[in-house]
């Protein structure tokens, strides 16, 4: 378990908040944390052990969760690993559902755009797209099943953390 505390967590928000720079808790162990209605928007997360953590209704907006641990994690969003284009993280925010997979960063229909494009793949080319497609197929209409399934988890963070500024 996390020998920080949510107190610590909450600090430390504020003080990146007063020196305008981003939350940086990558290599963190934040596991079993309550995180729950934090304002995590912007974070570094990278690496950090989120293992049984609370993140429900946390905003999580342009937050880094590349290579995080998230196993138990209590959210409402979707790791899928072991893919050949990398993890892919579906990630409920306020401004929609955001996904991550490998390298790449974007919604859910763009990933359908992307995934449907012959070229133009990130670290991708070649034989190596059609072998990637299926899976990436996979993983989208499984996204779509967990956001259909999790359909008031974008409004109810809009009511928490506002939506996003119309020139964003």
């Amino acid at each position: 378990m996390s020998t920080l505390t949510r107190a610590d967590i909450k600090a430390r928000i504020q003080e990146a908040h007063d020196n305008d720079r981003p939350l940086d808790l990558s290599n963190q162990d934040l596991s079993g944390l309550d995180l729950s209605h934090l304002a995590l928007r912007g974070a570094n997360l990278q690496w950090a052990d989120l293992r049984w953590a609370n993140l429900r209704d946390a905003d999580l907006r342009d937050t880094a969760l590349r290579w995080t641990n998230l196993w138990g994690a209590y959210w409402d969003g979707l790791v899928i690993e072991r893919l050949p284009s990398g993890q892919v993280y579906l990630v409920p925010t306020p401004d929609g559902w955001h996904m991550r997979v490998g390298c790449w960063d974007g919604t859910p229909s763009q990933l359908r755009t992307l995934i449907a494009q012959d070229d133009d793949w990130p670290e991708a080319e070649g034989n190596e797209i059609p072998r990637r497609r299926p899976y990436l197929e996979a993983a989208l209409t499984l996204c779509e099943v967990h956001m259909a399934d999790q359909a008031d988890v974008i409004d109810q963070l809009r009511e928490l953390w506002g939506e996003k500024a119309p020139d964003a």
